[in-house]
């Protein structure tokens, strides 16, 4: 007995499967083996033959119910025809030993091509917590918490994983936009550099664009009080807050200082949840809203967004608009409180938001690509290719009528598009292209560019163009980036 089935193991090793079978099955007429039963099991399944080899697992099961090897293999196997079952025959192995890492890894892997950020990171932080974790756990755990804004967090793991796979341009990408949305430069173009060199690729105007907002230091991490003392903006708020909340259970998803969750308590909301992770500024929130007599009506909700658990809601107040209107992983984040947190008749405030866009010429960016006739633009990776600015409080001439960019739908999130498009000019050799947005609360809208004395910044992007430039925006995670766009095979000189 014992040499047949050494006999089988060295025909396995040699991946000669077919043996295998022919030595195990002709042993099984006479003998009941369950180490027999799991190696014939595993011949079959690497032929491919996922029934056979459930069947002879479920038979070495039978006599061993609690061996975690064939449990593990049982729950491979099915992964080719349920994964369902594949679920549910890991869980089983992990009730009977918590930590083990087959177990774990081939769920968390299973969860994060489902998209379920939850169960995923639940899994593979466990992995990384008792094991050294495969490349695969890590970049995937890695992406995931880059996909949900933790950025801090993803860090943690960057320079592991780097260290496993040195040449690997896709993790040296994740890197670089990493460190970027630290506000981390220096380190963001060294990876972006990297990246580019391994693909053998050419610095590309979204690229070139990404690395310029870096080194000026686009992200500015503190927290900005500005827009609620923008009148307009919050009379706009205020009248949907008044119009939708009496009577309901309202989260406050926003940058407003708790001013909007008071506002909604005042308006007759029953309850309000606001989330606010950073522990700085929760306390500072609190304090703003123990000092106006709601310290114990309001319910602070401290952990990052994709952690909570067990709330609904009938109205959901969002205000984590930047002056670009997209910034701080806002999409990622509605769609996962349109999964987790709503019902049917939810409310959100406002409801839907669009991003327009003009071309003008203005004196305010100047650019010095071209000294003396020659274009010096190599040496200008430091140089802003944006400003921030009420476009009503600069000197300029509209050159285009007004375009839609991007719009966005609060009740049906969706991936912004890449777009082309060809204003439609009414001037020559525009400089630049602002853009703005508008929020809609269904009953009235707010935009941004109206009112001269508001505190409203616009995106005012430098772009030299000629009459009829058709134009590039690429959206991506919090930010647009905007160039020239020529036809396929053409130089494009757009940043």
């Amino acid at each position: 007995m014992k040499n047949t089935i050494e006999s089988a193991i060295e025909y396995y090793k040699r991946k000669e499967f077919i043996k295998v079978i022919e030595i195990l099955v002709l042993y099984l007429k006479s003998y009941e083996d369950t180490e027999a039963y799991n190696i014939l099991a595993m011949a079959y399944y690497n032929l491919d033959d996922s029934t056979n080899s459930i069947t002879y697992l479920k038979k070495a099961l039978e006599m061993e119910p609690e061996n975690i090897n064939y449990l593990n293999n049982l729950a491979i196997a099915y992964l080719s025809n349920s994964e369902e079952k594949s679920i549910d025959t890991f869980e089983l192995v992990l009730q009977i030993q918590p930590n083990n890492t087959l177990a774990r890894n081939t769920l968390g892997d299973i969860y994060f091509r489902r998209g379920d950020s939850k169960k995923t990171i639940l899994h593979y932080d466990r992995v990384l917590n008792y094991t050294q974790a495969s490349f695969n756990t890590l970049y995937n755990f890695i992406t995931i918490l880059y996909d949900l804004g933790e950025y801090h967090h993803s860090l943690q793991y960057i320079n592991k994983a780097l260290n496993m796979k040195k040449d690997n341009a896709e993790l040296e990408l994740l890197a670089a936009d990493i460190y970027y949305q630290l506000d981390m430069p220096i380190q963001s173009t060294e990876h972006y550099k990297m990246y580019l060199s391994l693909k053998s690729l050419p610095m590309d105007f979204y690229t070139f664009s990404k690395i310029k907002k870096a080194n000026s230091g686009y992200i500015k991490k503190k927290y900005d009080f500005s827009k609620i003392r923008e009148k307009s903006y919050t009379d706009a708020y205020k009248k949907a807050i008044d119009e939708n909340v009496k009577d309901k259970t309202v989260l406050t998803y926003a940058n407003d200082g708790g001013l909007f969750s008071m506002m909604a308590l005042k308006a007759g909301a029953n309850k309000v949840y606001l989330i606010q992770k950073d522990t700085h500024i929760s306390t500072q929130i609190q304090e703003i809203i123990r000092s106006n007599g709601y310290g114990d009506k309001v319910e602070f909700i401290k952990e990052p967004l994709f952690l909570i658990d067990n709330i609904k809601v009938d109205v959901v107040i969002v205000d984590k608009f930047g002056d670009g209107l997209i910034n701080e992983n806002i999409m990622s984040d509605i769609r996962f409180i349109n999964d987790n947190f709503v019902h049917s008749g939810v409310k959100f405030i406002p409801s839907k938001a669009k991003i327009y866009a003009k071309t003008i010429n203005t004196t305010l960016l100047n650019s010095s690509y071209k000294e003396y006739g020659f274009d010096m633009s190599t040496f200008d990776i430091y140089e802003d290719p944006y400003v921030y600015k009420n476009l009503n409080e600069i000197d300029h001439i509209t050159t285009s009528q007004k375009f839609e960019v991007f719009d966005f739908d609060f009740y049906n999130p969706q991936n912004l598009d890449h777009k082309i498009i060809k204003p439609n000019y009414i001037k020559n050799n525009s400089t630049t292209i602002a853009l703005w947005y508008e929020l809609d609360f269904q009953t009235h809208k707010l935009n941004t560019l109206s009112g001269k004395k508001d505190q409203f910044k616009h995106l005012i992007w430098s772009l030299d163009l000629q009459k009829d430039t058709q134009l590039e925006f690429i959206f991506n995670k919090n930010h647009i980036f905007i160039g020239k766009y020529l036809e396929k095979g053409k130089n494009n000189d757009s940043v």
